[in-house]
């Protein structure tokens, strides 16, 4: 496989050979020496188990490890270019060598769309296509179908391109990532290129080496030929013993060794013989993510059969895996313990321990440790009468050995100090329990007295009962302690587990607990002996004006007697202030012991608006409480909102049955009026009022004085009338209830879409409904064109309108008119009159002719009678030629 990172052959092009990645040297931005060349074993590069490990990394931690190995990416390539010895910027280094240009795409922040990748039988499982891919995602979906290490695709593409490190990387080194077909005789196949592809197939071709072994040139568990550089004959080869399939893929994939001289300057060069591929390999792997090397053996560690006390029998365990395919000998392994005082109390020895191939030991013997104090334990081993420390470091083992315990004889507290109830109330009994056990196989101890010690936030003293004064626990036997009491005061208390022994003095720390998760103190909050069980609740959280609402709330005493609460109610504020109450329970309300008290009060709200309601209590010197009793709980509501919505709103607006009228022509006004509430209500006197713009009124109707509306009915009103003058009018809702005044204001409206007043035009009651109009726009000289407009009456009466005509004045001012009606033209109710009149003109010339009216003083009017729409046209020009 061939390397063709250009800016790194620029680098070390002194040394590399034929653009050869089994040549070239990786130097990271920052070396970590943590690979020892004295741990590099060329036939055992690294192990099967590590290399085909593909769940050694999730994709998130993929990511995490790329973002680690470049914080800052140069994007833009704006820094300095000096590994190139430079002072150019790297973009414009790039542009000097025909690199391309800026952004550049860091690996940790590359991105593609990835095809669809059908399952390679025996080779690799299928591959979803993914769009806008990360590279994290790319390496662990390959990493996972090819069942190939995500830390092995890692370090191989930074051993082929510098990927992982570069903060600038170019096309190319995305191009060929992995070197995969890149021969280095011949350039890179194009159809294999591009970081998907890359990274697939030379997971796949790692796959391939392992199904098809002896279709290469190294082969696993053989003894195989490895040239140390390309120059065969100047530089030669060695013989390695292949250890694994792992190792053999390496170099099948990068078929050279490193030589001393490599391997002496691990971070650089070695001499004209060196090669560096699979050194790189190992020792980025190494740096990176530790051993390539699975250890030689698994080592259990030491447990024990059970808690060893003093003088008792206890089982030391432990076990060793051989992971590898030869035999182990591990001579004579023994358990060494030593007591505080450095007393070696050994363990019997297992003798000439061998462990086949994949196979597991256990070692399992048995013994009593005498001393009471700490020992440490440890593995012993003797391997050809030599001891070894540690014992299993020539096997991969190096977790270190010892483990640390402490024995002893006497009484421990096995259980910790415990209530019978995480919650209690005052007077309310309650238990307290612990044990002790005496782990001695033969002495009974006296442990004096025991007993729970509690106290009140405030210093006051509440204990628990004592044992008797000299309480004896028997060999092997467990004590167990239990009383029970109540605590009188509310608050907070600490229990404590006590001891008294000698000098009359009371021990916390006696007996000592029998491991750290043993708590001898406990903490309780003590709640008043009545509490509120259940909150206060309203029966609905809104209302109507008048409707009933119900309020509750539970009360229980926990306690062994009765408790007197003293007066409960439940209070109420409108957000005016005014106080609206439930009623009160009795004066001296008392509950019995263990008994529940429910409070149920109803009442009708009178006012609309927003209330607030309390749970109260009335205990002493006549001052209420929003505070006892206590709540049962942090869920308890001890207040409450209720909404209270007016009963009686209108629902259907003001409307009017026309939008326009003419003068003493009727129209009706009428709106709605539900009562959503329970109850009936008078509303008092509705009407629709009317104001013509000159201030005149003229209203509508009026309802009965007291106008009562039944539950759950709906009034309509709905009157007539005519308005006599032209002009514009103001309509609005009236409501007359109280100290004779009138209110535009109630009932309310159900929603904001309600109109409670209209606007109307008045008309003339006969008015133009067809505009003046002539047989022809341009005549000659004498011949007759005909006048034509109409009129109407709307209204329910005879009208006079006076005297009509249509008047015509030539361009110079002489008048020509047609004909008139008769002086006093009166249309009946709902009659329409239709003028015509007809003449000839005897000039040539311009004419202008108009709708005329002559009603009163012998004056002619052109406004007379109005006209019904905007469209109607009262003059005209006409034309004679």
């Amino acid at each position: 496989m061939k390397k063709t990172n250009l800016k790194f052959s620029i680098i070390f092009g002194a040394f590399i050979i034929a653009a050869t990645t089994a040549l070239s040297p990786i130097l990271t931005s920052s070396q970590v020496t943590a690979a020892d060349a004295n741990n590099f074993k060329p036939g055992r590069i690294i192990d099967d188990a590590v290399f085909y490990n593909s769940a050694s990394m999730t994709t998130t931690q993929i990511q995490n490890f790329l973002n680690a190995r470049v914080p800052n990416c140069d994007t833009n390539g704006s820094g300095t270019a000096s590994e190139f010895g430079s002072s150019l910027t790297r973009a414009q280094y790039a542009a000097s060598r025909g690199w391309h240009a800026p952004p550049y795409t860091c690996l940790k922040d590359y991105r593609q769309n990835t095809p669809q990748m059908a399952a390679a039988s025996g080779l690799c499982e299928s591959v979803s296509a993914r769009t806008n891919a990360t590279s994290a995602q790319i390496i662990k979906d390959v990493s996972q179908a090819c069942n190939i290490n995500p830390q092995v695709l890692i370090v191989l593409l930074e051993k082929e391109q510098s990927l992982v490190t570069d903060i600038w990387p170019l096309q190319t080194q995305y191009r060929n990532a992995t070197g995969f077909a890149c021969p280095d005789t011949a350039p890179c196949d194009p159809d294999f290129e591009g970081f998907f592809y890359q990274v697939y197939y030379a997971a796949r071709q790692f796959q391939i080496y392992k199904s098809f072994p002896d279709n290469y040139n190294y082969i696993a568990g053989q003894t195989n030929r490895i040239y140390w550089h390309p120059d065969l004959t100047r530089c030669g080869s060695s013989n390695v013993l292949i250890e694994n399939q792992a190792t053999a893929a390496l170099y099948i994939y990068t078929p050279y060794r490193p030589n001393q001289a490599a391997l002496n300057n691990l971070y650089g060069t070695g001499d004209s013989c060196s090669s560096y591929g699979n050194r790189n390999f190992w020792r980025i792997f190494t740096d990176w993510f530790g051993s390539t090397l699975m250890p030689t053996a698994n080592f259990s560690g030491i447990t024990f059969s059970s808690t060893p006390y003093a003088g008792e029998s206890t089982t030391a365990q432990f076990t060793i895996r051989n992971n590898s395919n030869q035999t182990i000998s591990l001579g004579r392994l023994k358990v060494e313990a030593r007591s505080a005082t450095d007393t070696q109390y050994d363990f019997p020895s297992a003798e000439n321990v061998t462990i086949a191939p994949r196979a597991t030991y256990t070692y399992s013997q048995t013994r009593v440790l005498p001393e009471e104090g700490q020992y440490s334990i440890f593995l012993a081993r003797n391997f050809n009468n030599s001891w070894l420390s540690p014992p299993l470091n020539d096997l991969g083992v190096t977790s270190d050995t010892i483990v640390q315990r402490t024995l002893s004889r006497e009484p421990k507290v096995s259980e910790s100090l415990e209530l019978s109830t995480d919650s209690v109330h005052a007077g309310e009994s309650i238990a307290a329990t612990f044990k002790i056990h005496n782990p001695s196989e033969s002495t009974a101890v006296d442990i004096g007295r025991m007993k729970v010690e509690g106290r009140h936030s405030d210093g006051t003293q509440y204990d628990f009962g004592s044992t008797p004064d000299n309480l004896v626990i028997q060999p092997g036997a467990t004590y167990t302690y239990s009383q029970s009491r109540s605590l009188p005061k509310t608050g907070s208390y600490t229990l404590k587990l006590m001891n008294f022994r000698a000098v009359e003095r009371w021990s916390a720390n006696f007996p000592r607990n029998i491991d750290s998760s043993i708590s001898r103190d406990v903490n309780i909050q003590v709640k008043q002996s009545v509490t509120v069980t259940e909150g206060l609740e309203l029966s609905s959280s809104s209302s109507y004006k008048g409707d009933d609402v119900t309020a509750t709330f539970q009360l229980q005493n926990f306690s062994d007697s009765p408790v007197s609460v003293g007066r409960m109610k439940v209070e109420g504020r409108l957000s005016d202030g005014t106080q609206v109450d439930f009623d009160s329970t009795a004066n001296n309300l008392t509950l019995a012991p263990g008994a529940t008290y429910d409070y149920s009060s109803t009442r009708a709200l009178p006012s609309i608006g927003t209330f607030n309601f309390k749970l109260m209590n009335f205990r002493t010197q006549e001052r209420w409480s929003a505070s006892f009793p206590q709540n049962e709980s942090g869920t308890i509501n001890r207040s409450v909102s209720h909404q209270s919505n007016p009963a009686v709103v209108v629902t259907d607006g003001l409307s009017l049955s026309k939008s326009s009228i003419h003068q003493n022509e009727d129209v009706e006004a009428s709106f709605a009026i539900l009562n959503r509430g329970s109850t009936a209500v008078d509303i008092g006197r509705m009407k629709v009022e009317g104001r013509h713009s000159d201030g005149t009124q003229y209203d509508f109707g009026s309802t009965p004085d007291n106008l009562v509306i039944q539950p759950g009915a709906t009034y309509t009103y709905s009157q007539s009338r005519s308005l006599p003058k032209t002009g514009s009018y103001t309509l609005k809702l009236m409501n007359f209830r109280a100290v004779e005044r009138w209110s535009a204001n109630f009932p309310r409206n159900i929603d904001s879409s309600i109109s409670r007043d209209v606007n109307i035009q008045v008309k003339q009651s006969v008015t133009v409904t067809e505009g003046l109009e002539l047989s022809s726009s341009t005549v000659a000289v004498g011949q007759d064109v005909s006048a034509t407009f109409e009129l109407r009456n709307y209204t329910s009466s005879q009208v006079g309108i006076g005297r009509m005509k249509v008047e015509g004045r030539h361009s110079d001012g002489t008048q020509y008119d047609f004909g008139s009606t008769d002086d006093n033209l009166t249309l009946e109710p709902g009659q329409t009159y239709s003028y015509n009149s007809s003449r000839a003109f005897p000039r040539t010339g311009n004419y202008t002719l108009k709708l005329m009216n002559f009603r009163a003083v012998e004056r002619w009017s052109a406004n007379f009678p109005q006209s019904e729409s905007t469209s109607i046209i009262r003059d005209l020009s006409l034309t004679v030629q």
